[in-house]
């Protein structure tokens, strides 16, 4: 905060650096659970968010997005607004999250930015254009081993409802990924699959 707030270093970026910052503050108490496992974003309790540090996040927020200025921070930081003000109205724009992953890919272009794109644009609607994002990235040999490549494809492929091929790519993610954690995650996204095809 002293550096959004000192003469010399504030401005856009660094509120936008900092709204960023406090987004993810918000929500601490409430990624992992009991155990020490990963509580998905859709799965977190809004009662262990520190909704007066939210309050903090969309004020600085505001005043990067105040000026015609575009870095990554901006656009992190409008990807984070997004998801937290979803998460309270129940009413996510994921029209706004596609345009500012965009500008992601564009201004630090990464694996990671690209995937959360092509999942983005599934949820606005385009789950088929979604799925030829991600088939079109150049992984350059990161597919045989990234886990996240995987658990991307089994979630684009369940919103399609192709379940077996779903269970596929997250059991090779699983196989993959490097943590205990990660591993418990993967496993109840595949036991949920198992309870969708169920019904």
């Amino acid at each position: 905060m002293l550096l959004a707030e000192h003469e010399n270093t504030s401005g856009p970026e660094s509120a936008a650096f900092l709204a960023l910052l406090l987004f993810h503050s918000v929500r601490l108490d409430a990624r992992l659970n009991e155990l020490g496992g990963i509580v998905l974003f859709d799965d977190q309790d809004l009662n262990r968010w520190d909704l007066s540090l939210l309050k903090e996040a969309f004020h600085w927020f505001e005043l990067a997005t105040n000026v015609p200025v575009a870095t990554r921070y901006h656009a992190e930081a409008m990807i984070a607004a997004e998801h937290c003000r979803g998460k309270l109205t129940g009413q996510t724009d994921w029209d706004h999250i596609v345009s500012a992953y965009q500008m992601l890919c564009r201004l630090s272009p990464s694996l990671v930015h690209h995937l959360n794109c092509a999942i983005a644009v599934a949820h606005r609607g385009d789950i088929d254009a979604g799925i030829q994002m991600l088939d079109s990235l150049d992984c350059r040999g990161l597919k045989d081993r990234y886990y996240l490549w995987h658990a991307a494809q089994g979630s684009l492929l369940k919103m399609a409802d192709q379940i077996e091929e779903a269970a596929e790519s997250f059991r090779t993610a699983w196989s993959l990924a490097p943590t205990t954690a990660e591993k418990e995650l993967i496993c109840q996204k595949i036991d949920a699959l198992r309870a969708h095809d169920r019904t």
